[in-house]
C-alpha cells in the first residue's frame, strides 16, 4: 500500500510507529514473507512540487526510520496551461538527488489536473523526458539535450520548431512579475471556477489582475503570440505529431485568454467602458471560436471533455452579461 507522507511529516514522532503497522488485509501476506521482508507492507510517497521543496530534510526522516519511500516530484502543468518549466526542472533535479542519497525505492512524476485539466499532453513531456533523465543518472543530466531529444523522440520534428516552443512557453508566466505556488496567472484565471462556487482550484483566477501591471501583461501577450506564430509555421506529417501540435496551439490560445479577461478586467475597473466593451466583445467571439475547437480536438485523446472546458463558457457568459448590463 502507498500513501502520500505529508502528513506524517507533521508529526515525525510517529514515523518509527509505522514499522509496527499491520491492517488484516496485509497480515496474511505479510506472516508468510521471509523474516527479512517483514517491513510495513507501505510505501511512503513523499511529494513535493515547488522547486524549493525540502526534499533532502523529508527523504532523510523516512530514511533514518526505516521506511521505503519514493520521491514524488511533479510536471508544474496544472493550473498553467503551458507549463511552469524553470520550477519543474528544479524540483525534478532535487527530488532525484535527495532520492538518492536517502536511498529511496522510487521516482514518481506526478501530473495532476487541478480545474478541470485542460492543460494538454504535449506541455508535460518536457517534464517527463527531464524526469526520466534525472531518475536514471542525475549527475549526467544535461538540460541542453531536452530540445533535440523532445524534438526526435517526442514531436518527430527536425526544425526543433515545436520542442523550442515548448520551452519557451513554459517560462512565458515570467513575464507577468508574478509568482504564485502551484499555479500561473496564464492558467488559474481563464479556468477559474463559477461565481459563489465552493471549488478550491483556480478559486484566485479573478484576483490576479489586482496584482500584475498592464505593462507586464503585454509583455506576456508578446511572448505568447510570438510563440503562436511559430507553433502556425510547423506543419507535422503524421497524425500524432498532429495532435501534440494542435495540443500547444489551444493551450497557447487559452492562455493568451487569460491575458485578455485580465486586461478587461483592469479597464472596467478603472471605469475605461469602450476599451472594456471592445475587449469583452472580442473575448466573446475567441472564446466561442475556442470552444467549437477545444470541444472537436480534446475527444482526439482524452474522456470527459465537458468536464475540461466548461470554464470558457463561464468566461464567454461573464464577457456577454457585462455587455449586457452596459447596453
Amino acid at each position: 500500500m502507498q500513501f502520500w507522507g505529508d502528513i506524517i511529516l507533521k508529526y515525525p514522532r510517529l514515523i518509527p510507529e509505522l514499522r509496527t503497522f499491520r491492517c488484516d488485509s496485509l497480515r496474511k501476506a505479510l506472516d508468510s514473507m521471509p523474516t527479512e521482508d517483514k517491513t510495513l507492507g507501505i510505501v511512503a510517497l513523499n511529494w513535493g512540487y515547488e522547486a524549493k521543496h525540502p526534499f533532502e530534510r523529508e527523504a532523510r526522516r523516512f530514511a533514518e526510520s526505516k521506511i521505503p519511500f519514493y520521491v514524488c516530484p511533479g510536471t508544474s502543468t496544472w493550473m498553467t496551461l503551458v507549463g511552469r518549466n524553470d520550477n519543474a526542472l528544479l524540483n525534478l533535479r532535487r527530488a532525484s538527488f535527495a532520492g538518492r542519497k536517502h536511498k529511496a525505492i522510487g521516482y514518481l512524476i506526478t501530473d495532476w489536473g487541478d480545474g478541470g485539466h485542460p492543460q494538454p499532453l504535449a506541455v508535460s513531456y518536457l517534464s517527463y523526458a527531464a524526469g526520466a533523465a534525472l531518475s536514471w543518472c542525475a549527475a549526467t543530466f544535461d538540460e541542453e539535450v531536452l530540445i533535440p531529444v523532445l524534438s526526435r523522440d517526442v514531436f518527430q520534428d527536425p526544425s526543433q520548431r515545436a520542442a523550442k516552443s515548448t520551452v519557451a512557453l513554459g517560462v512565458a508566466h515570467r513575464k507577468l512579475g508574478y509568482v504564485e505556488a502551484n499555479a500561473t496567472p496564464l492558467g488559474a484565471v481563464i479556468a477559474a471556477p463559477k461565481r459563489g462556487s465552493r471549488e478550491l482550484f483556480c478559486y484566485k483566477g479573478p484576483k490576479y489582475y489586482r496584482w500584475i501591471r498592464t505593462t507586464n501583461l503585454k509583455s506576456t501577450l508578446r511572448v505568447l503570440h510570438r510563440q503562436l506564430k511559430v507553433i502556425h509555421q510547423i506543419h507535422p506529417r503524421l497524425r500524432a505529431t498532429k495532435l501534440l501540435i494542435r495540443d500547444l496551439e489551444l493551450a497557447t490560445r487559452m492562455a493568451i485568454q487569460s491575458c485578455e479577461i485580465m486586461l478587461w478586467q483592469k479597464a472596467s475597473g478603472a471605469g475605461d467602458r469602450a476599451l472594456a466593451r471592445t475587449l469583452a466583445q472580442r473575448g466573446v467571439r475567441e472564446l466561442e471560436q475556442l470552444e467549437r475547437e477545444f470541444k472537436a480536438h480534446w475527444p482526439e485523446r482524452n474522456k470527459r471533455y465537458a468536464a475540461c472546458a466548461a470554464f470558457l463558457r463561464w468566461r464567454r457568459d461573464e464577457y456577454a452579461e457585462a455587455l449586457r448590463r452596459e447596453s
